[in-house]
């Protein structure tokens, strides 16, 4: 189905309705997201790009989580629960539970993903950079913006 024609149908419908559940899932995924990159800023920067993923899902293929890693995951567990609960699934077999929970992890991982590789890219920026103390201070006001 188009968006044109999903949205035709809920045309009538008062949107701030339509959106509320969505906004409220939003915000919490953003706020999630920036307190994690802002208590891990440092460790997140100087790790490889797939170091969040484990610490998202709370497991790893080879071995242990470190513990910056389970700090991440034990912020990510309430605030998946609330997600659920405020999508209010019912009668999900497994399949569909993991998959749901998939795109949400996924969402949090990308979401933090983009904000690391943006405090890369200006950490890297030009001759005009003054210190790392400065583009570390700068990256700690760093807040995920827009919504889709």
């Amino acid at each position: 189905m188009s968006i044109f024609r999903w949205w035709k149908r809920f045309r009538g419908q008062d949107q701030s309705e339509l959106t509320e559940i969505a906004k409220v899932i939003g915000q919490d995924i953003d706020r999630l997201v920036a307190e994690t990159f802002s208590a891990h800023q440092e460790l997140l920067l100087n790790q490889p790009p797939g170091y969040i993923v484990p610490a998202v899902w709370g497991a790893r293929k080879d071995g242990e989580l470190s513990e910056e890693q389970q700090s991440i995951y034990k912020a990510v567990v309430p605030a998946m629960k609330r997600v659920l609960e405020k999508l209010d699934f019912r009668n999900l077999n497994r399949s569909q539970e993991f998959a749901v929970d998939f795109l949400i992890r996924g969402l949090i991982i990308s979401k933090i993903a983009c904000l690391v590789e943006m405090g890369r890219g200006r950490r890297m920026a030009g001759p005009e950079k003054t210190s790392k103390d400065d583009d570390l201070e700068r990256l700690r006001y760093m807040e995920p913006m827009g919504r889709a």
